[in-house]
Order: structure tokens, then sequence, then C-alpha cells
């Protein structure tokens, strides 16, 4: 008895082993809503950054509004210096920057945070990009994220 339950164990220890770790995080992520530096742009599974643990941004419009928001996270993250640029799809498909902020943000707890919004321009495809430098206590880097969204 001990045999057979041991053999049971040991087949599916061996049939979780042999699922590419890949596919098991694509099915893991295939509901997010927010744009990270892990995400199917990218072109690659591995952060890009030295200092930057996790960078994500959304945008999310509505009839009446659009609302964007940005987390950085870093050990020992001091601050984010940059901008961030709301962009609206005009119909030939060109974009067109309806929205342009400076920000210079000190860190809290190794973590920036900015959210922002602004009146909708109608429905449509939406996108904001957030560009900058993060400043660490080990020194900086340059750090970039675009992500879209429709309504």
């Amino acid at each position: 008895m001990k045999i057979s339950k041991l053999l049971a164990v040991s087949l599916v220890a061996t049939s979780l082993a042999m699922i590419p770790a890949t596919t098991l995080v694509s099915q893991a992520m295939t509901n997010a809503e927010l744009s990270t530096v892990y995400g199917e742009d990218d072109k690659t599974i591995s952060p890009r950054y030295a200092y930057v643990d996790l960078l994500t941004a959304g945008v999310f419009p509505s009839s009446s509004k659009v609302e964007y928001e940005m987390l950085l996270k870093g050990d020992d993250l001091r601050s984010f210096s940059g901008t961030v640029v709301l962009y609206k799809q005009l119909s030939s498909g060109a974009y067109q920057k309806i929205k342009s902020e400076s920000l210079n943000i000190n860190a809290v707890n190794g973590k920036v945070t900015h959210s922002g919004s602004t009146s909708s321009q109608g429905s449509g495809k939406y996108r904001v990009t957030y560009s900058g430098t993060a400043y660490f206590g080990k020194g900086s880097e340059s750090v970039e994220i675009t992500t879209e969204n429709s309504y």
C-alpha cells in the first residue's frame, strides 16, 4: 500500500516538474490589468533594471475621466524624477498628447506611487508613458513604462 501511494505522489511531482515555469507564469498573468517590467512587450523573462524591483503602470479610461497610475519599488529607492504623458489614439492611428506632467516624488519605504486623472476625450484607446530617473542609495537608472487601455 505504501509503495502505490509513493508511486502516485512521485508521478504527480514528476508531472508538475515537467510543466515549464513560463507556462505557469503566463497563465497567472493573463488577467493582469497593469503593464509591468515583466510584460509581454519586454520580450524577456528577467528584469531589465539593476536596482528596480517592480515597475507597474495603468491607464483606466471611462466616459467621464481617464485615470492613470504608476508604482515603482526598489531596495533603498530614494526618489523618482521624470514625466508622465497621456495620449489618445486618433482615427488615423496616430497618438495625440492630451496631458503631460513633470514629476519629482520622494520615496516612502522604498516605494514611489503616482496617480492622476483628466477629463475623458471620448471613447477609444488611451496610452500613458512614465519615463525618468529612479534614484537609489547606491546609484540611479533611467526607467520607462508604457501601457494602453480602451473603453
